[in-house]
């Protein structure tokens, strides 16, 4: 089994998978040149993405990696609510920063730890935010 589904595999065993959707439009900016991503997601619920370091060879049938001390800031479209976010190291699945937030809706900045290659997050809704506008 690749590592990425090995990491991928408890995201993709929590998320309904007849509702994933993979989202052109949920990272708004923030993805340098050279920087392969993807994201999914199972809508209003749960989100994942990564990011990789590497280049298309000539002939375009593989990928040479490109080692190096990465971090990222990346804006991503988020609807209002709380959640628990968690970035991982795709080489040993550990958590390298977990965190809880509460986020009112919109584009978001999400600040990437120190990475060699590639990194993934994920980010579980929690709980809906009500806003009494009387």
């Amino acid at each position: 089994m690749c590592c990425l589904c090995l990491i991928w595999g408890p995201t993709f065993n929590s998320m309904n998978l007849g509702l994933i959707d993979k989202l052109k439009n949920f990272i708004k900016g923030g993805i340098p040149q050279g920087v392969l991503s993807g994201c999914i997601s199972e809508p209003c619920r749960q989100y994942a993405l990564y990011l990789h370091h590497s280049v298309l060879t000539g002939n375009n049938l593989m990928y040479v990696v490109m080692p190096g001390n990465y971090s990222v800031n990346l804006e991503v479209e988020m609807p209002a609510g709380k959640y628990k976010a968690d970035w991982i190291n795709p080489e040993n699945g550990s958590v390298v920063r977990g965190c809880t937030f509460t986020y009112g809706g919109g584009i978001r900045i999400l600040s990437s730890p120190n990475y060699k290659i590639w990194v993934f997050t994920s980010f579980r809704y929690i709980q809906n935010i009500v806003i009494d506008i009387m």
